[in-house]
């Protein structure tokens, strides 16, 4: 068998990355990813520990620092953290897996202010990347409606004066990566899943990583 491939979605909240996965995964060949329980959730991360232990600890690290409280770090430990590990670990078993929530969305996660290019640079460097990085675009008010539509619940409780300054850093950190993104050695491609824009070329991306699978 060659080499496991991996696609992996970024986008700001309601950019399409959960509809997006479902457009594609009718690819029998495209395997999405799924946590299904505690006990994967746990095998993934010691997994992900053993073969990745730099990256797991400063990725620890960074979500330690990004959060403003102790009930915001359990929050991001438990919804993200241990789950884009395992997902991340998991999709290491097919010949060609999906993503649609992974390391990259560490940079909305775990960075509640804004943050230097020089910083997320950083940061990416222990990012594991994947072989085909899919971003999905979102306008200022297409977030903003979203997030106002939207549940939140932990970030809500902060206060206004916290949402608004949280969309201001994610939407400005979002940028900085777009900027960063051709300078990283990873395949990558600027979708908009509501307008199906360059979705042909995607389509054809997956075909070509599955020939080299």
């Amino acid at each position: 068998r060659g080499k496991p491939m991996i696609v992996e979605l970024y986008g700001l909240p309601g950019s399409g990355k959960t509809t997006l996965s479902r457009q594609i995964s009718h690819d029998e060949n495209l395997r999405i990813v799924r946590i299904e329980n505690r006990a994967e959730i746990l095998r993934y991360n010691i997994l992900f520990l053993l073969r990745h232990p730099v990256k797991f600890l400063v990725l620890f690290g960074y979500l330690v620092r990004g959060s403003s409280s102790r009930k915001m770090f359990n929050f991001k430990f438990l919804s993200f953290f241990l789950n884009r590990n395992a997902k991340y670990q998991k999709a290491k078993g097919y010949p060609l897996a999906l993503i649609d929530e992974g390391h990259f969305q560490n940079i909305v996660s775990f960075f509640e202010t804004r943050v230097s290019e020089t910083q997320l640079r950083r940061c990416l460097k222990f990012t594991p990347m994947p072989d085909l990085l899919v971003i999905l675009k979102l306008t200022r008010e297409e977030l903003e409606a979203v997030v106002e539509g939207r549940d939140f619940t932990t970030r809500k409780e902060r206060g206004s004066a916290y949402m608004s300054a949280w969309l201001e850093a994610i939407q400005a950190n979002n940028e900085t990566l777009l900027h960063i993104v051709p300078s990283l050695n990873t395949r990558h491609i600027i979708v908009d899943s509501r307008q199906q824009v360059n979705r042909d070329e995607l389509l054809a991306l997956l075909s070509q990583l599955h020939e080299t699978a």
